[in-house]
């Protein structure tokens, strides 16, 4: 695998973990529990925040 290969599937882990955070933090306000939807949210910004980092091109500029 070349190296944007792990790069695709960091940025897929972690897609999956922010969907996930998603998912803990609109059930939590229904069952009114705030400390999964803290962590759910959490979870969501870490992971959005990760896919953005890991899908970044690199620069092709050698200087």
């Amino acid at each position: 695998m070349s190296p944007s290969s792990y790069r695709i599937v960091v940025a897929t882990g972690s897609a999956f973990v922010a969907l996930a955070g998603m998912m803990a933090a609109v059930l939590s306000l229904f069952y009114d529990n705030l400390r999964v939807f803290s962590y759910g949210s959490a979870a969501m910004i870490v992971g959005m925040a990760i896919v953005v980092v890991a899908l970044k091109p690199a620069s092709l500029d050698d200087d």
